[in-house]
């Protein structure tokens, strides 16, 4: 799409929740700017928020945190958890970062070597990044 906007309202449950959305991943400011032409910890956002903006029943995020400051970090592990208590979504998490992973998921499981090694809590994610 030419713009951010367009972009994000493009397949919105409403432009009110596109709008929501925006302000929530801190995107109003780019509204009018091609997505392009934004840096890529933005492009990351608005390709968070153009999915949550659909209000989509299963969510798989890959790498959320990539590109994030840590001061957004902390926005967008609190806007993607508040999201999934109001829509009741099913969110599916695939991280190695350690600062935010036991904080976005109640349930683990450790992939090695293609197949399931393990499967549990919290507990796991604290095991995984201790070994």
């Amino acid at each position: 799409m030419p713009t951010v906007k367009k972009e994000l309202y493009f397949a919105s449950e409403s432009d009110e929740y596109a709008f929501e959305i925006a302000k929530r991943f801190e995107l109003l400011d780019f509204l009018d700017k091609h997505p392009q032409s934004l840096s890529e910890g933005q492009k990351r956002r608005l390709s968070i928020a153009c999915v949550l903006a659909t209000k989509p029943e299963v969510v798989l995020l890959d790498e959320p945190t990539v590109g994030q400051d840590y001061n957004f970090l902390l926005k967008l592990i609190n806007n993607l958890n508040e999201i999934h208590l109001a829509t009741k979504n099913t969110m599916i998490t695939i991280t190695h970062d350690i600062r935010c992973a036991s904080s976005l998921g109640d349930e683990a499981i450790w992939i090695e070597d293609h197949r399931i090694k393990k499967v549990g809590g919290k507990e796991l994610i604290d095991e995984y990044f201790q070994g």
